[in-house]
């Protein structure tokens, strides 16, 4: 027994030496051995388990040998090292052969041997093995894209699949379907997603199959075989030593990171490449699939059928069906990668609409794809709720986002579903802003895509009317307006093609709040539930621009009417339509009396030639212009004279009718002479009375208090307040003493305004009034030591901010004490703060300083 046991551990360790000897490159040493040598024991099951165990101790250092030697980045080490222990098993099964005692024995010897050889290599794996391994995959990587082909093999998964696109997706189909496929002829077939439009078809159209990126390249067929030899002797390697396990765990791992690289590196940020995703579907089948073939061992190209009546072998059937699952969730794990770049960019998309509709619609094919339309929804959702509904943003910005949001999100989903989840928070928070109304119904009376899609909804409600009544034969009537707040204009079950439904997702809201096929405008609308709120303020807005036109021109506004009649119903608009008929009527009025009293001239140059009345219909135009407004307020001499004229001349034109006045309203073109310069301003007829108060003045200099003013003039402190601001801003005035102002005749130069123009939007809106330097009052200082707060917290939301920006968040969201600054004395305030360590200015816009003063 003894000397049997030493002849098998020579043998043994013969075994091993020669696999040492093979590791080394010494290729001319015997790796078998004579097994005759050994002599049969008295004990045959006691010697199979020293056999056992002799072999056991042998693999775990063969194992220890091999990694010692491997060099991850070096495919012969990898094959050779393979080779070795693909003979050594060999010997190793011979000699168990040689010692079992029958065919089940031999059987379980072989199967334990196995099994002890992958425990053996596995648990002697060092852990640097993976990243070698990764060099490795590396190296082989990069082999699939340095070659290009023009022709495309027959494969049996996609048999009758011309477009590499459609070949990709095949491989989503499920297993019995690729059975069917190949056991018979198919001469087209065209892949659809879960979709009715057609547009969501990958490959379909391959026009733009020649505009690939420089290295988006095929894998040439003829050549196929040469390009990964090395790793396909891996792992063939790999899977007969029963390893395939670990290396191919390994190989999806390298394959999922490089697939999401690569896809992280070309499309981050490219919006506008038509067909990117085609592309790089092509580029997945033509490199990417090659190298996953290859991981198993497996020609590059697969044959045309999959029978082993055709040539294949089981174990060839069985490998290829191993592969189409592994293949199968790398298809899948493509789109998702894909999908995950597209989600961190989303609200980007939207926000360059249209730009971004290329990859607006490659996501759209993505989505078909993956199903998960959910995360769109959350992350859309979040980067919307930090970027955009924010107390920085201005409506404006807020309204054009939600416009671009609901015509990408169109794009991507036509039935409305994402823009459900997406849009509901952009709509809670414009409801809470006060200004929505007015920023909404400026953009529909102005040159932008909202009036644009005014007109194209007008025109399209006109369409639709003529060609009902058409078909009913009926003449065409002016259409009804729609409900905007709860009606939509889907297709009727009639008009729609039954086979094309699609049922929603189950986590789809089964009643919507509102119609998912409305358009822009009726969204819009629909934030209120009603339209009441948008017909006000229209009607408050075109009050103000008639007032604010020094014309009677009206052509603009008459239009915006007629198109706004086509949402809101003419009925609706008739004080609108008042509005516009009185200002035309005053143009023929005052066409009249001027004709009648051309003669008529004031001395002091004020003359009914120089006036232009608009006489209103008190009870059509808004509330605020019905109510009578400072009745003790009266104008400076030459335009009560000039009013008192006017009023005499319309009596005689309109027999038994007279005029009220509403002196604080209209315009007033004047010039403002000084020493040194000269001022052309239109303002209004406060603004000139307050003037007006200095220049009648005694005294020199010509000094007044607010006070003196207020009690002169019989107007609200806040109203004459905001009017001394104005001519502050413009250098007409300046403050002595708090609350004290004399006019400025020689402005010094640094301060000098430009001599022309109208009213500055902001300064009128701004009932601020300017600094006095050290002599500020404690209740302008504690005015501007309220602002701090706000304007830090804008600096956090904003990396950097202008000053008319912060000037203008300031006037609009500061209540509590109200903002009442210049522009000038909030620059003043801001250049303190930075004095003080707490802001940063770079001479066009100021930041926080980082780690600075709290």
């Amino acid at each position: 027994m003894d000397t049997a046991v030493q002849q098998l551990q020579s043998a043994v360790d013969a075994l091993r030496e020669v696999f040492e000897s093979q590791l080394k490159g010494n290729g001319s040493c015997d790796a078998t051995v004579n097994l005759q040598e050994i002599q049969c024991s008295d004990d045959p099951e006691l010697l199979e388990d020293v056999a056992e165990d002799l072999l056991e101790t042998s693999l775990s250092y063969c194992c220890e040998i091999f990694w010692q030697h491997i060099d991850g980045a070096s495919s012969q080490r990898w094959e050779a090292g393979l080779n070795s222990f693909q003979k050594l098993l060999r010997e190793h099964e011979r000699l168990l052969h040689h010692l079992a005692l029958g065919e089940a024995s031999k059987a379980r010897l072989i199967s334990a041997q196995r099994v002890a050889f992958r425990v053996a290599f596995t648990s002697t794996w060092p852990l640097q093995v993976a990243d070698n391994l990764q060099v490795y995959f590396q190296q082989t990587w990069n082999q699939c894209f340095r070659h290009q082909g023009e022709t495309l093999a027959t494969e049996w998964w996609c048999v009758g699949l011309e477009n590499p696109v459609q070949r990709v997706l095949a491989l989503l189909e499920p297993w019995e379907n690729q059975a069917q496929r190949t056991s018979s002829s198919v001469s087209s077939v065209r892949l659809t997603a879960a979709s009715t439009d057609e547009d969501v078809v990958m490959g379909a159209d391959d026009a733009d199959g020649d505009e690939e990126d420089e290295d988006e390249l095929d894998i040439d067929e003829e050549n196929a075989d040469n390009n990964l030899p090395g790793l396909r002797v891996v792992s063939k390697a790999m899977h007969s030593l029963g390893l395939q396990a670990p290396w191919v765990d390994l190989a999806k791992r390298f394959f999922t990171s490089k697939v999401a690289q690569l896809l992280e590196e070309r499309c981050r940020s490219e919006y506008d490449k038509k067909g990117l995703l085609d592309r790089l579907t092509r580029l997945f089948y033509g490199s990417m699939l090659r190298w996953l073939r290859a991981v198993f061992g497996l020609p590059l190209w697969a044959p045309s059928t999959l029978k082993e009546d055709a040539g294949q072998t089981s174990e060839d059937v069985q490998a290829e069906e191993s592969w189409w699952h592994v293949a199968r969730g790398a298809v899948l794990r493509f789109f998702e990668a894909f999908l995950e770049v597209r989600l961190g960019e989303a609200f980007d998309m939207v926000r360059d609409f249209p730009e971004s509709a290329p990859a607006l619609l490659d996501l759209r094919r993505c989505l078909a794809r993956t199903g998960r339309s959910s995360p769109l929804v959350v992350f859309l959702r979040e980067q919307i709720g930090d970027r955009l509904l924010i107390a920085g943003a201005h409506t404006r910005d807020v309204i054009e986002v939600y416009i671009k949001t609901i015509k990408a999100l169109r794009l991507v989903d036509p039935r409305g579903l994402l823009l459900e989840g997406v849009s509901t928070p952009i709509r809670e928070y414009l409801k809470k802003r006060k200004d929505t109304v007015r920023c909404i119904i400026t953009a529909l009376t102005e040159d932008s895509d909202l009036q644009q899609e005014l007109q194209l909804g007008a025109e399209a409600l006109a369409t639709a009317s003529k060609k009902a009544k058409l078909q009913a034969g009926q003449p065409a009537l002016p259409h009804e307006p729609p409900d905007l707040a709860g009606e939509d204009f889907e297709a009727s079950d009639d008009e729609e093609d039954p086979d094309a439904w699609v049922p929603d997702p189950i986590d789809a809201d089964p009643q919507p709040l509102r119609p998912r096929k409305a358009d822009v405008v009726s969204l819009l609308v629909g934030i209120y539930g009603s339209k009441e709120m948008f017909i006000k303020e229209y009607k408050e807005m075109l009050a103000d621009r008639l007032l604010g036109n020094p014309t009677y021109n009206t052509e603009r506004e008459t239009q915006n009417l007629e198109l706004l009649k086509t949402r809101f119903g003419d009925a609706a608009l008739t004080h609108c339509e008042v509005m516009l008929q009185d200002i035309k009527d005053s143009k023929r009025i005052n066409s009249n009396v001027q004709q009648k009293e051309k003669d008529s001239q004031q001395s002091d140059g004020v003359g009914l030639g120089q006036m232009h009345p608009l006489v209103l219909s008190q009870h059509y135009w808004p509330s605020a212009l019905s109510k009578v407004d400072h009745p003790r307020f009266r104008l400076p001499a030459p335009l009560e004279n000039a009013l008192a004229d006017y009023s005499a001349a319309y009596g005689k034109t309109k027999a038994n009718r007279a005029v009220q006045w509403k002196r604080a309203h209209g315009l007033v073109e004047i010039t403002v002479q000084f020493a040194d310069r000269s001022l052309n301003v239109t303002v209004t007829p406060v603004h000139y009375a307050v003037l007006a108060c200095f220049s009648e003045a005694k005294g020199s200099p010509t000094r007044l208090s607010l006070e003196e003013l207020m009690t002169q003039l019989e107007l609200p402190d806040a109203l004459v307040r905001k009017r001394v601001a104005f001519w502050v801003a413009k250098g007409v005035l300046k403050e002595v003493t708090a609350n004290v102002y004399e006019l400025q005749e020689s402005a010094p130069a640094e301060d000098r305004i430009i001599q022309s123009g109208h009213m500055d939007e902001d300064t009128e809106n701004s009932p601020g009034q300017p600094t006095a330097g050290p002599r500020r009052s404690a209740q302008r200082e504690a005015e501007l030591r309220a602002c701090e707060p706000f304007i830090q917290g804008m600096l956090k939301n904003y990396a950097e901010l202008p000053l008319p920006r912060i000037h203008n968040f300031l006037q609009r969201f500061m209540m509590e004490p109200a903002y009442t600054l210049s522009e000038k004395q909030l620059r003043d305030f801001l250049a303190q703060l930075v004095e003080e360590g707490k802001l940063d200015f770079d001479g066009s816009g100021y930041t926080l300083v980082q780690n600075g003063p709290d």
